[in-house]
């Protein structure tokens, strides 16, 4: 859907100079039209509906979740993907701002600024391994720490 914001992801990888390989899952009304905009890039992968153990699999394989969507609430996926290993990549004042530290745990970005996130991407790409290995375990630990009992606890405690 348009909020989710793949077209910025497409522009934001066509913008890159380095290897990548960016997979769009799901289905939805935009997928048409993200597929005309992707130009037959063949770094570009639709895998269209895939179950929950199919799209961990995927997440296992990736090195970066990016979903720089706007009017999110929290998305469980941004932990899904730091739980596999995964830099995560979200939005500010969207909801997981409250869980990614940006450059300590992951990264945050302002919506609808595609070549702010190809930057990001180069920075992420051109970095040295322990720099990635250490965003990626925080993010690790920190997926890790939002257990259910946490997170309900944490939510009651803020809202008293």
């Amino acid at each position: 859907i348009e909020r989710k914001k793949a077209a910025d992801l497409i522009a934001a990888v066509h913008m890159l100079d380095c290897p990548y390989r960016l997979t769009i899952i799901g289905e939805g009304p935009e997928k048409e039209s993200l597929m005309e905009l992707s130009g037959n890039d063949p770094n570009i992968l639709f895998t269209g509906k895939l179950s929950r153990q199919e799209t961990i699999r995927e997440m296992r394989e990736a090195d970066v979740f990016a979903m720089i969507s706007v009017l999110e609430t929290f998305g469980l996926v941004y932990l899904e993907a730091m739980a596999q290993g995964c830099i995560s990549i979200g939005t500010v004042n969207e909801g997981i701002d409250g869980i990614i530290e940006n450059e300590k745990n992951g990264f945050l970005l302002e919506p609808d600024h595609p070549d702010q996130l190809s930057e990001l991407l180069k920075k992420i790409y051109h970095s040295d391994s322990r720099f990635r290995q250490t965003i990626a375990l925080a993010g690790f630990h920190t997926a890790q720490a939002m257990v259910s009992g946490k997170v309900s606890e944490e939510y009651l405690s803020f809202n008293r």
